[in-house]
Parts: C-alpha cells; structure tokens; sequence
C-alpha cells in the first residue's frame, strides 16, 4: 500500500509542476508578446518622427528659397528706383547746368510729362 501511496503523491506532484510549467509558459509568453508590441509601439513612433522631421526639411528648404527669391526681388527693385533717381537728378543737373550756361530755360524732367 505503501507503494501505491508513493506513486499517487508522485502523480499528484507531476500535475502540480505540469500545471505550474504551462502557468509559467503561458505568462511568458504573454509577457514576450507585450514586449514585442513594446517596441513595434516605439519603432512606429520613430518612424513618424522621421517622417514628420523630413517634412520639416522639406518645408524649411522651401521657406529659404521663398525667402532667397524675396530677397533678391525686393534688392533688385530698390536698386532699380535707386537707378531712377540718381538718373532724373542728373539729368535735371545736366540740363540747369546746359541752360545756365547757354542762358536758356532747362528742359523738363525725364518723365515728368511736360
């Protein structure tokens, strides 16, 4: 009887460690799938890190060739008008200048419709 007591203990215990082996491997790997969700979570957030900083480029890059154009276009124009006006004021010397010395009235201004 004794023997028969021995093995029932024996049997017993084996379920025991079998249940608490499946326990252990059914934690684990829950534990291994969260940790793998983990990550996918932190590699999808870089991905749209980078995606969002290459747009960022992207945009940046475009702002400074708007910004270069803008600059160039508003120099351009004020030396333009500069231009102008140093041409009518020498004109308008030349021509005082001509009339003064013919004893003449100078002519009207370069674009001034007179």
């Amino acid at each position: 009887m004794a023997g028969t007591i021995d093995e029932a203990l024996v049997l017993s215990v084996l379920r025991d460690v079998r249940s608490e082996s499946r326990q252990h491997h059914e934690l684990l790997t829950q534990l291994h799938d969260l940790i793998r969700r983990g990550f996918d979570r932190v590699e999808a957030r870089m991905l749209a890190i980078e995606r969002r900083q290459l747009g960022l480029e992207d945009r940046m890059h475009g702002v400074g060739s708007e910004l270069e154009l803008m600059i160039k276009s508003e120099s351009l124009g004020r030396l333009a008008h500069f231009e102008t006006i140093i041409e009518q004021q020498l004109s308008t010397a030349l021509q005082e200048a001509v009339a003064a010395q013919s004893g003449r009235e100078p002519f009207p201004p370069v674009g001034s419709g007179r």
